[in-house]
């Protein structure tokens, strides 16, 4: 066997597969020592940021129809504005759904790149872009010798 190195893919930042390796940032594989590879799909869950929108979007309108006014709090002066249980909880509503709309404008739906060795699995690689991923895996999938390509599929 040649002990050269051969570059068979670079994306030009963080990933570099050679004839023997696949190389990210500073972790290495060898490519005889993977067994399988596949691209996974990561959907995160929305629910808890929209839980606090709702929550929020209620507190806000529980502030504005008047429902806590029976509550009484110390007078708070806020740059000369009194602020009262109603508006205390119009504020603190609208801070909540703001914090659910920015989580929830932070979710995306990854894919992530999984190598099986003999040692277990390992995620090298994750992003949003597809099509990116699946050319790391068709690359891996022809560079590794004896690889099965019946295996490299999204789940």
């Amino acid at each position: 066997m040649n002990d050269e190195e051969s570059v068979i893919y670079t994306d030009g930042r963080h990933v570099k597969v050679t004839s023997r390796e696949l190389v990210v940032d500073s972790a290495r594989y060898l490519l005889n020592s993977i067994n399988n590879v596949r691209l996974h799909f990561v959907k995160h869950f929305k629910y808890p940021p929209l839980t606090l929108i709702i929550a929020g979007i209620f507190l806000v309108i529980a502030g504005l129809s008047g429902l806590f006014q029976n509550i009484h709090l110390e007078e708070i002066y806020i740059l000369d504005f009194l602020i009262t249980s109603d508006s205390l909880f119009i504020i603190v509503g609208s801070l909540i759904a703001m914090l659910g709309l920015l989580w929830l404008f932070t979710l995306h739906n990854e894919y992530v790149l999984v190598i099986s060795t003999e040692e277990g699995e390992y995620n090298p690689i994750s992003g949003k872009k597809k099509d990116e991923l699946n050319k790391i895996v068709a690359v891996l999938s022809n560079a590794i010798p004896g690889f099965n390509k019946r295996n490299s599929k999204v789940e």
